[in-house]
């Protein structure tokens, strides 16, 4: 078999140097070739023992990957075990199955799929009177994703549903469950008083040996007590918990209490004690190497600090959770790196062994296998010639393939010079619009004014008062609106004031509440114009996506030097939505896109539903 194999490759080779391909195509064929023969040999009668993985071994698998956060690499063992569950037809196997892999798709922010599999897994159990406490879960977990959802009518619906079962149950388990739930689905509401009630209820029912789901509740009922401003009430909740975690001496609980206490602390205008616990829990998240922790940490530091006027400590801690973050992408890059790596060489070992296990079963049947060697040969012949056949096919594939390519390269140029000349074309309009409405409603209107002005000289009027200062409004407005639209006006002022002044308009316009990070204040004024521009236009766009879209209550522009690049970042506390759902043809995201490349920046979205949206894009200083 070794003889003929070698035959065989000898006649692909050759068959190659005809074509002229060799020089081209040599990688790609030879995997071609070792799949064809692994096929070839598996035609001719070799037989492999292929051992079935059990249940238990899949899950334990796929437990490994989800507490790791790799949820991706979860979900193909999910889906096996749950396919060896449907095939011993175990009902209540297969709904467990399918809870986990509800659980796998909510962390992986694929909630119409959790939810879908959590459905399933109850309707699998629903007549059965020994699963009750499988379909509380479920009922609980479908109302959550339907809250997630800004579903509340139906959350409340399949909450219903679960407090029936907790009721008849008698489980002081199961009530401790739902009570926290419902505290959960009354503080998304925002109705806090009720949320709070429902802690407090499943604190009567903990045990006071449990302390770990008591300190998870007294979390729960201090974020609760926070939302409704009862710092006061929260930062003493929050001080029982840190009681009972002296004895748990629990990381994670230590850490989190910190923060909580930190937050409520800064909330009720205790800066100096929220910045010692913030630096506390940081100095733990740094001993323990928590990456995310620390990041969280300097980012509520820089915050705190902006806000009590002490930029120098601001940027500080700003530029540390800058590290981080880029530290967070570029981790989460290589562990996929190593992830898909892992994969391979196991696939690939895999192989090796598979293949060993072949050729030694070849060689003990060599001897039989020389009768029908004239036969083999005919047909390795006739296979090469169809094997050649392919490649050639393939070829003309990959250079209709490589035409394409320039074609959409040259169709993406053409659409590059299109929206220049359509962002030129948009200048031009703006700056005609804003010479109108300067020139000729507000010239207008300022003659109104001075004509009604000299009649209220004459005769005190107090509506002509009203009408007088209602006419000052809009000349201001007008000359705001002419400002905003007017390339000149955004070369003619510092860009420090420009982005002041548009976050007083859109302040005064919306009721949001606007912060501004400018740090270096000096450096960054000295931008260039063409990036001054590119900058205020993306700022001006995003602001408006967030206003029209978010549902947002405050919004926070930043502009960051960080050493040869600069960070221009927008970030709001609204609805958030999924990064892989963005209406990219819109005119708007065009526009943010086609100034990103004009700038050469990176642009980034990281929003996650109900918890906010954060654009940024690096960029080049000069």
């Amino acid at each position: 078999m070794v003889i003929l194999s070698q035959i065989f490759f000898g006649v692909i080779y050759f068959g190659c140097l005809l074509l002229g391909i060799h020089q081209k195509t040599t990688v790609a064929l030879r995997y071609f070739f070792m799949r064809y023969l692994l096929v070839l040999i598996f035609l001719l009668g070799v037989q492999t023992a292929v051992g079935q993985i059990n249940r238990t071994q899949l899950l334990d698998s796929a437990k490994v990957y989800f507490e790791k956060g790799l949820y991706a690499s979860a979900q193909p063992f999910l889906e096996k075990a749950f396919e060896i569950s449907s095939e011993e037809a175990d009902t209540v196997k297969m709904a467990e199955d399918l809870m986990f892999i509800g659980e796998n798709q909510s962390r992986s922010s694929n909630l119409k799929k959790a939810l879908d599999a959590y459905l399933k897994s109850i309707r699998l159990v629903d007549f059965r009177k020994d699963t009750d406490s499988l379909k509380f879960r479920g009922l609980l977990k479908i109302a959550r994703c339907f809250s997630d959802l800004s579903n509340e009518d139906k959350s409340d619906e399949y909450l219903e549903q679960a407090k029936i079962i907790a009721g008849k149950s008698g489980n002081d388990n199961l009530k401790v469950i739902l009570y926290t739930s419902l505290g959960v689905s009354e503080r998304r509401k925002e109705n806090y008083e009720p949320s709070i009630a429902y802690y407090k209820k499943a604190i009567e029912l903990i045990q006071a040996t449990d302390s770990v789901r008591l300190i998870e509740t007294y979390v729960n009922l201090s974020t609760a007590y926070g939302y409704n401003e009862q710092y006061e009430e929260a930062i003493a909740i929050l001080e029982q918990a840190q009681i009972l975690n002296s004895g748990l001496k629990n990381d994670y609980f230590k850490i989190l209490l910190l923060a909580q206490i930190a937050r409520n602390e800064f909330l009720r205008g205790n800066s100096e004690i929220a910045a010692k616990y913030y630096l506390e829990g940081l100095e733990f998240a740094e001993l323990n190497e928590d990456h995310d922790l620390i990041k969280r940490f300097n980012r509520a530091l820089a915050r705190l600090y902006s806000k009590e006027g002490d930029y120098k400590e601001a940027y500080k801690y700003y530029a540390q959770f800058v590290i981080e973050l880029e530290s967070s992408i570029n981790n989460q890059n290589a562990t996929a790196i190593a992830e898909m790596t892992a994969k391979y060489e196991t696939e690939k070992k895999e192989q090796e062994v598979l293949f060993e296990k072949r050729q030694r079963k070849l060689e003990s049947i060599v001897y039989e296998q020389k009768i029908e060697q004239q036969r083999l040969v005919t047909f390795l012949l006739i296979f090469a010639a169809l094997i050649l056949v392919l490649a050639f096919v393939w070829n003309i594939r990959v250079q209709k393939k490589r035409r394409e390519v320039l074609r959409e390269l040259a169709e993406k140029q053409i659409a590059i010079t299109k929206q220049d000349a359509e962002l030129n074309a948009q200048k031009e309009e703006r700056n005609r619009l804003s010479r109108e409405l300067h020139d000729g409603l507000g010239g207008t209107l300022a003659s109104i004014k001075m004509r009604l002005s000299n009649q209220l000289n004459e005769n005190e009027n107090q509506e002509l008062k009203v009408v007088l200062n209602d006419l000052d409004n809009a000349c201001q407005e007008v000359r705001n609106v002419s400002h905003s639209l007017n390339s000149f006006y955004i070369s003619n002022i510092d860009f420090f004031s420009l982005l002041t002044n548009l976050i007083g308009d859109i302040k005064m316009s919306t009721g949001l509440e606007m912060n501004l990070d400018f740090l270096p204040k000096e450096e960054l004024n000295q931008l260039s114009e063409e990036l001054k521009h590119h900058c205020y236009r993306i700022i001006q766009e995003l602001s408006n996506n967030t206003i029209k879209h978010a549902q947002a209550t405050s919004l926070l522009l930043g502009l960051i030097l960080d050493e040869k690049d600069v960070i221009l970042m927008v970030e709001d506390n609204g609805i958030g939505f999924d990064p892989e759902n963005i209406q990219s043809d819109g005119i708007g995201w065009k526009n943010i896109k086609s100034r990103v490349e004009k700038i050469k920046g990176e642009l980034t979205v990281d929003s996650v539903i109900n918890r906010g949206t954060t654009v940024s894009i690096r960029f080049p200083f000069q």
